[in-house]
């Protein structure tokens, strides 16, 4: 029991220091957040719906992390994540992913979706440690823009949809 009980305490030690040691890696908060105000053709309360049912349908929630909705006023708040292979080197065998806080509002005409906390994520869910593979700094943040762009550009699409195939 004891050598069990070490072993968990170890494993924690080290996955603290490792997650302590990945967060070094990152750019300052004012550096890892973008937004995004994309027009619609549809009513506010269409928007919010359809986007909820995208997110379900194309996001990756974090675990132990509540989505808050206030339907009334067309928002939410999330911790998500979205695959983002940008980079990812061929040795690695597992997908990264682009992990996010997320606040989104349906406006009359358009939806503004505000994104902050901006990083590298394992499927697991523990920051990627390689320095490179880390929103580090401008660089990599701006590497990273395509892959928000390609989730935006499909929530866009999923708005003014009337069919559920996105």
């Amino acid at each position: 029991m004891k050598f069990k009980l070490r072993e968990v305490i170890l494993g924690a030690f080290v996955v603290g220091i490792l997650t302590h040691c990945a967060s070094g890696l990152l750019a300052p908060d004012e550096l890892r957040q973008t937004d995004f105000l994309e027009k619609t053709k549809v009513k506010s309360g269409t928007a919010y719906t359809q986007a909820l049912r995208f997110f379900d349908k194309n996001l990756r929630y974090a675990q132990g992390k509540a989505r808050s909705e206030d339907i009334d006023a067309g928002r939410m708040k999330m911790t998500a994540s979205t695959v983002c292979n940008v980079f990812r080197k061929p040795s690695d065998l597992k997908d990264y992913y682009l992990t996010f806080e997320l606040e989104f509002e349906a406006l009359p005409n358009a939806v503004s979706l505000h994104f902050t906390e901006l990083r590298m994520e394992d499927i697991e869910g523990a920051l990627i440690s390689k320095a490179e593979s880390q929103l580090s700094g401008a660089a990599q943040i701006a590497a990273v823009q395509p892959c928000l762009k390609k989730m935006v550009a499909g929530l866009a699409k999923a708005v003014e949809s009337n069919t559920l195939t996105w």
